[in-house]
């Protein structure tokens, strides 16, 4: 996680984490020239359902229409 927070941000997966007060983890993952456009967004879709991936890791995923693009991603 430190080694992909150290690239340049275009090039970085990992875009940032936060511990909890319990001492989980969230980890912000997202490709970066789509983070970029998310405040032009004009909807965001979020699905907390929580799916399992890794362990006791979990994801959470949002999904963004850019009416600049003119296509969900």
């Amino acid at each position: 996680m430190n080694k992909d927070l150290s690239k340049p941000i275009e090039e970085r997966y990992i875009h940032g984490f936060a511990t909890t007060i319990h001492g989980g983890r969230v980890i912000l993952t997202a490709n970066s020239s789509l983070l970029v456009r998310i405040h032009h967004a004009k909807t965001l879709f979020v699905d907390t359902t929580f799916k399992r991936t890794v362990g006791a890791l979990k994801e959470w995923e949002v999904v963004m229409y850019d009416k600049e693009v003119e296509r969900g991603v």
